[in-house]
């Protein structure tokens, strides 16, 4: 009888086993989406690959991988939504062959503000990862049209190494590029975005929003047809009255040369208007933007919003906390070329710490630390020119895919930021036509492609222009050689997006330059050589 019992529990063991092995084997599958595919004799496999991404999803279980191989992808079969949630230590992921290979083209954005018609949305899920998509000029015709990816009351959302172009359609007086609202422990890396927004990357929600980071976002706000306040990088919490937004880490991001729209004064960089507390910005960069540089702390329960090592340059304004009725806000190592004050301050502290200011103005109330002013002692405006004092943003901030809470989240780590990774995508996508069409009373109403860092040519240090040169070379001088460490690697001449290969459009441009006086005979016909070959 003993041994009848031990050979039962035995069995049920091994039973329970195999049970829970299948399921772990399920809960791993990856699959398979191409746009030469077929949702009908298919197998989801690498050789017989879905053709839509939404039959691809409504296949997967919770943990699975969905991989879409590279193309270009429209209509409403390829909107990613209705993703099963993960769980912790196998994230439901959607994911690019390569990295932005994937092009999602000219998706509707509905009629309405219902979450599930944005491009790419999460609705009430945990444990998701979406990587490697570049999505195109979104259509809709709700002026309350959802960004390009919308993510609501969600938790350990992964949304990585993502470019958007016109997040949300012409009309659309609300959206951008990426609304995360109401999220929590969720992490946006690697993101760049250009054209029509209102508010470009975005973490909203009062307090159901916390706990959240953006690292490595790369915004340029173009054009837009709301006179609503408007801004680049953004964390937004509630109402006045409501709980705030809180515990928010911004790294190494940038605001780059903005447009200079009509209406509001507030386009321009960054912002953490309508109740926020524990926003923290560090080792990042307001560049030549319309308006404020750093705007925090607008109402009553705004509180404890600093900035640290970071660079306010060529902007109408520069760190601004606007009202804040307790607690201790300000920058600590940062770098300004206009006004730092605050505004209907009460109980407010504003702790300004070893600030590099050049040609600047200070209003502020309690003011406490050290200011310098300096006059035209920077060479580089991400490198002070005195140590330990001023901005200097050269590493690194936060271990790369850590959510907030993990190993290394908050640390600066050892690793280079510049040059800065993916720039030649950022380019290639910032520097596509994008002009604002007409009928939508759009401002600004025109919209220079090339303006910046995206403009043909090279920079001082005798490569291409690239982000990384733009900002080193901002002030005149050579990017220094520890920063454009570009390595053995070299382009040609007519290779503007910087991905070593002759485009149309790029031999075209050659052709023109050529006709100019611009270039040689002798290089065009190096470069239709090149074009012909597909080199």
């Amino acid at each position: 009888m003993i041994r009848k019992i031990v050979f039962l529990g035995s069995a049920f063991f091994a039973l329970l086993f195999f049970v829970l092995s299948k399921n772990s084997v399920a809960a791993a599958a990856t699959f398979y989406v191409s746009t030469t595919g077929s949702n009908t004799t298919g197998a989801g496999t690498s050789i017989s690959p879905w053709q839509t991404i939404g039959y691809g999803i409504s296949r997967m279980a919770g943990g699975d991988t969905l991989i879409i191989k590279d193309g270009t992808y429209t209509g409403d079969g390829n909107r990613i939504k209705g993703i099963p949630s993960g769980s912790l230590g196998a994230y439901t992921t959607i994911k690019a062959e390569s990295d932005f290979g994937v092009i999602l083209s000219n998706l509707f954005s509905g009629t309405s503000s219902n979450q599930e018609q944005a491009p790419v949305s999460i609705t009430r899920k945990s444990y998701i990862a979406i990587e490697g998509f570049i999505i195109k000029d979104v259509q809709g015709t709700s002026i309350y049209a959802l960004s390009g990816i919308t993510v609501s009351d969600s938790d350990h959302i992964k949304i990585r190494k993502v470019g958007i172009k016109n997040g949300v359609p012409p009309i659309a007086e609300y959206g951008g590029a990426i609304t995360c609202g109401g999220c929590s422990y969720s992490l946006l890396e690697d993101i760049f975005a250009a054209g029509m927004m209102r508010y470009g990357v975005l973490f909203v929600g009062g307090d159901t929003n916390h706990h959240n980071i953006m690292r490595r976002v790369v915004v340029r706000w173009d054009y837009s047809t709301t006179a609503q306040p408007r801004a680049s990088i953004v964390v937004y919490g509630g109402a006045q009255g409501t709980n705030t937004s809180s515990n928010i880490l911004i790294q190494n991001s940038i605001a780059v040369d903005g447009n200079n729209g009509s209406g509001s004064t507030f386009t321009g960089g960054f912002s953490a208007p309508h109740e926020t507390s524990n926003t923290r910005r560090y080792g990042s960069i307001s560049l030549n933007n319309r308006g404020f540089g750093f705007h925090s702390s607008e109402d009553s329960l705004s509180h404890d919003n600093t900035n640290t090592h970071s660079v306010v340059w060529n902007s109408d304004s520069g760190f601004w906390w606007r009202w804040a009725s307790s607690g201790m806000s300000g920058c600590y190592n940062c770098t300004s070329t206009k006004s730092m004050s605050v505004s209907n301050g009460l109980n407010f502290t504003e702790a300004i710490d070893n600030i590099m200011v050049d040609g600047a103005t200070l209003t502020m109330g309690n003011k406490v630390g050290n200011v310098n002013l300096l006059n035209s002692d920077f060479s580089y405006i991400a490198r002070s020119p005195v140590s330990g004092k001023g901005a200097t943003i050269e590493k690194k901030m936060g271990v790369t895919g850590t959510l907030y809470g993990e190993s290394g989240f908050n640390t600066l780590t050892a690793e280079n930021l510049w040059p800065w990774p993916y720039e030649s995508k950022i380019k290639e996508l910032f520097s596509e036509t994008n002009d604002p069409p007409a009928g939508y009373g759009l401002s600004p109403s025109a919209n220079n492609v090339s303006r910046g860092f995206a403009a043909d040519g090279n920079g001082l240090y005798g490569g291409p222009i690239t982000l990384t040169s733009y900002i080193w070379e901002y002030l005149g001088n050579p990017c220094p050689a520890d920063i454009c460490n570009y390595g053995t690697q070299t382009f040609h001449l007519a290779d503007i997006n910087q991905n070593n290969k002759i485009e149309m459009s790029e031999l075209i441009a050659f052709i023109a330059k050529w006709k100019t006086s611009q270039a040689v005979l002798s290089d065009v016909l190096d470069v239709l050589g090149r074009w012909l070959r597909g080199e």
